[in-house]
């Protein structure tokens, strides 16, 4: 089976790039040859996928947006796929996998958490053309499946453009649990004192790039006032973020309680020398770093409007709170003592368990058969 998977960035540290890695060596091994389209890629060095450059001239991110939907398939009818499974807004795919979840749905969540005026919002011609791409590609005949990665998902696709529901499969990302696990724990104590955090303190870690969106505001004012923060990930407003933290910091006994780390290729370390991870975000789709966290054995704190909150149960594995509530945050943050979150630890991981790579390649090659019958 020839499948082309179009992502117009790929890049190492993105979610759904990881997603993709993490499938390659099981359609691998079922004899599917693995195309991906895409301006620039910085995969694996050793994937086993075969790179097809499309990168045409572009002005703003209008013009990028639409000047590579029209030459990405263009390289769709060049190549002869059996199955064209894209991750971008495009109307000639066979599948559209909705890693980035469903565009209407991230303008409402600006617009509520935010505060962002939507009518300015659509005005705007990044905006205006990301929804006219989604209207056109699920309104398109050749869409035959939707891959939601969580019923959150699911849902906004029923309601913002009312997609049949023969159309949409939902399958949840998956995780390496051999190289996500609890021994990550073993980088607890070298970490720490490379960050000058005491061996007895409680570490929450954040993870993910785009910090407004993943809600970094939120767990930075919700830090207990004895507690560290780990941020792990990157944002153009990094210097916005890391003042805000200092301003928080000075008024504690240890002025350097949220470190800032930048984009890591490894983030096990990190998960390893923490307590809990907290993921205060507006909108995420699924959030394979929640995945990832549960796998290396921390609980989870995270929002109602993260898809992957809904594998967890409230108050086993972690909780899920109100999107953009900081005082419950707080709350949650400073009731759970470093035990009370070691007590979950085990709790975590066996639910990770349910959701290993081997079950994604499944659901996915099950997907591939039925359309290709």
């Amino acid at each position: 089976m020839k499948l082309a998977i179009i992502r117009q960035k790929y890049s190492a540290f993105g979610g759904a790039e990881r997603f993709i890695e993490r499938l390659l060596p099981g359609l691998s091994s079922r004899n599917v040859d693995v195309s991906v389209i895409a301006r620039k890629w910085s995969g694996e060095t050793n994937s086993p996928m075969r790179w097809v450059p499309c990168n045409p001239f572009y002005l703003g991110s209008a013009w990028r947006d639409r000047s590579f939907a029209k030459a990405a398939c263009q390289k769709v009818a060049e190549g002869g796929y059996d199955l064209v499974q894209s991750h971008e807004r495009l109307s000639c795919c066979d599948i559209f996998r909705a890693g980035d979840g469903v565009h209407a749905a991230w303008l409402e969540a600006r617009q509520k958490y935010l505060d962002e005026s939507l009518a300015w919002i659509k005005v705007n011609p990044f905006h205006a053309n990301s929804l006219g791409a989604e209207r056109r590609m699920f309104a398109s005949a050749r869409l035959q499946k939707v891959i939601c990665i969580s019923h959150m998902v699911r849902e906004d696709v029923q309601r913002f453009y009312g997609v049949p529901e023969d159309k949409l499969v939902t399958i949840y990302n998956g995780i390496d649990l051999a190289a996500f696990s609890p021994k990550s724990i073993e980088y607890r104590d070298q970490l720490r004192q490379k960050l000058k955090i005491p061996a007895e303190a409680l570490v929450y870690v954040f993870v993910g790039s785009g910090f407004k969106r993943k809600g970094l505001e939120v767990a930075i004012r919700a830090l207990p006032p004895d507690a560290h923060l780990v941020v792990v990930g990157k944002d153009k407003e990094t210097p916005r973020f890391q003042k805000m933290a200092a301003e928080i910091s000075a008024n504690t006994a240890q002025s350097t309680r949220i470190h800032f780390e930048g984009p890591q290729n490894d983030v096990r370390p990190y998960y390893g020398a923490a307590d809990a991870f907290v993921f205060p975000t507006i909108y995420e789709p699924f959030g394979s770093v929640v995945l990832e966290a549960m796998a290396c054995g921390l609980p989870v704190i995270t929002t109602d409007r993260c898809g992957a909150g809904e594998i967890l149960t409230q108050g086993v594995e972690g909780f899920v709170l109100p999107t953009g509530d900081i005082q419950a945050f707080t709350a949650c943050m400073r009731q759970n003592s470093g035990l009370d979150w070691a007590n979950r630890r085990a709790a975590a991981r066996k639910t990770a368990e349910q959701y290993p790579v081997s079950r994604t390649v499944g659901a996915m090659m099950a997907l591939y058969q039925e359309l290709t019958r």
